[in-house]
């Protein structure tokens, strides 16, 4: 599994390199961030609500970052994470898929 900063480095040296000519081959991926976000909350018996207050964003984002709508910025990622007292790859992970 790959730290989600690792990784998005490791990308961009990648796209780098293919448009410098630098690669034979381009391959196209997708990422897929997913979150374990509602075990976190579920552990800790706390509603979106409370969990929206107590990192300063709203209900809607909860929900949204709950179902795969919205993948947080990394200053919402390093809140949650110190929220739960975790690191971001506890919460959150990328799958990659080749297409």
């Amino acid at each position: 599994m790959y730290s989600l900063l690792y990784y998005l480095c490791e990308r961009k040296n990648r796209v780098g390199r293919e448009r410098r000519g630098q690669t034979l081959t381009k391959t196209m991926t997708q990422l897929k961030v997913v979150n374990r976000l509602h075990v976190f909350r579920a552990e800790q018996r706390i509603t979106q609500e409370q969990l929206a207050k107590e990192i300063g964003v709203t209900r809607a984002t909860i929900v949204a970052i709950e179902g795969g709508g919205y993948n947080p910025s990394l200053e919402l990622a390093f809140r949650l994470a110190r929220y739960f007292k975790t690191d971001i790859q506890t919460i959150f992970s990328v799958e990659e898929e080749e297409q």
